[in-house]
């Protein structure tokens, strides 16, 4: 898991400062930095919400394994079930 820490535009508009939070699913409301989770490739796959930070870097890592290791098993079912006759 990668950690990418990006400055939020204070000009965005009210819907666009809440975002749903990567590991928790929660929604929350973006401040003035964000913290991007990527995959080790550095693809982006979301952001962090404050709660989920204040668990700290290895809660966050063990979840971000958790979360991406079920999203591949549910892809490795699909595409093997779309290979089936």
């Amino acid at each position: 898991m990668q950690i990418q820490i990006e400055h939020n535009n204070s000009n965005s508009s009210c819907c666009e400062n809440y975002q749903l939070c990567y590991l928790c699913q929660q929604h929350f409301e973006r401040k003035e930095a964000s913290v991007i989770l990527c995959d080790d490739q550095g693809n982006n796959c979301g952001e962090a919400c404050t709660h989920c930070i204040a668990k700290g870097y290895t809660w966050m890592h063990n979840q971000f394994q958790q979360l991406n290791y079920q999203i591949n098993l549910s892809v490795n079912r699909e595409s093997n079930e779309l290979i089936k006759f």
